[in-house]
């Protein structure tokens, strides 16, 4: 393996390495709107108890219905934001590696053409000799 290979294969472990850690991010963001839900039903559950109780109470947990409802349109907002800068980074560092590895690719096949073209060109050398060696050979058979 060719140190250009060596290098695109530890780039590509690098790009792996940070798809877990935004995957990590996702998971976190996923988490905060499950929490946030939760927070919104348990305002719901409580709305309908407390109807029977004073206008006061009534208000109050509107409100909080309120709060509860905003954080979990900020969150949702948020998670997605989050997701789509993922994404688009996922996607800008994906460009690269395959940008990366065509390069490495053409360079290997360029590597590939010259080393056949030595080995070419070493092997006509070498039958050049064999061929002049065998005729000294015949010479000096001839001679003898």
């Amino acid at each position: 393996m060719s140190m250009q290979q060596r290098k695109v294969l530890a780039e590509a472990e690098v790009v792996e390495l940070k798809a877990t850690q935004l995957e990590g991010v996702l998971e976190s963001a996923i988490r905060v709107l499950e929490d946030a839900k939760g927070v919104y039903e348990r305002g719901q559950e409580e709305s309908k108890r407390m109807q029977e109780e004073s206008k006061r109470a009534q208000e109050e947990l509107r409100r909080e219905n309120e709060i509860a409802q905003e954080k979990l349109r900020r969150a949702y907002e948020q998670a997605q934001e989050e997701s789509k800068r993922a994404q688009e980074e996922l996607r800008r560092e994906n460009e690269i590696a395959q940008e990366k590895l065509r390069r490495a690719y053409e360079q290997a096949q360029e590597e590939s053409k010259r080393a056949y073209q030595q080995a070419r060109e070493e092997l006509k050398r070498t039958q050049a000799e064999l061929l002049h060696a065998i005729k000294a050979g015949v010479k000096g058979l001839e001679h003898a």
